[in-house]
Parts: structure tokens; sequence; C-alpha cells
């Protein structure tokens, strides 16, 4: 793989695919205009510039995933290391944005000291 090199015009249609049997607002959208300019060329410390990347078709992207298992009816976060009082507000906001988002119950596990484990 070699470093991050903005993706032409031809390239950046190939990634979307065939759009002539989309509605016609979806493939006015996905079009390539002047307002969604493709990624620049990376600077020095941009994620980019430092790990390769074949990158994608949106195809092979957005393809539905198959679940593995039973639907998941909770989910855990625990925090790491030391946690401040004034942090704690932080992980209940966490825990509300993250029930939220996923749908699910979210229960937040005690702070993990993680101190001297290496």
């Amino acid at each position: 793989m070699s470093a991050f090199t903005p993706p032409a015009l031809d390239e950046r249609l190939q990634a979307i695919g065939p759009t002539n049997r989309l509605p016609d607002l979806l493939r006015r959208t996905l079009e390539p205009r002047a307002d969604f300019a493709p990624l620049p060329q990376p600077r020095p410390s941009d994620w980019l510039a430092n790990h390769p990347s074949r990158g994608r078709a949106l195809p092979t992207s957005s393809a539905p995933r198959t679940p593995t298992g039973p639907p998941a009816s909770q989910a855990v976060s625990a925090a790491a290391g030391r946690v401040h009082r004034q942090r704690q507000s932080s992980l209940a906001q966490l825990q509300t944005f993250a029930a939220a988002f996923f749908a699910l119950e979210v229960n937040v596990l005690p702070v993990l000291d993680i101190a001297g484990s290496g």
C-alpha cells in the first residue's frame, strides 16, 4: 500500500457505484459536486499520512452485516484509570447518550484502577 492520494473524479464515481436505479433525490445526493470536495492530500500529522489505506467502494462498506448472535439487550461501559469527581457527571452523560444512540440499557461499571498494571 502506498500513501493516500486524493481520489480523482472517476475513482469517486466508481466508489459510489451505479446510481441509475436509485430514487432521483438519492441519486442527485450522491453526484460529486463542488459542495462536497474530496479529501485533500493529508498533512504530515493526519491519520492517512501515517496509516496507509486501500479505501473501499460504497457497496462493500455499506453492505448489511449479518448478526452472529441474539440481539443485545444492554451495553456496558467502564472507565479505566482515575476519574475525578468533576468527571463523574460526564460518565452519567455518556451513559445517557449511549442509551439513546444504541437504544439499549447502558450500565456503567465502577472505575477500573489500572495504576501499576504495566
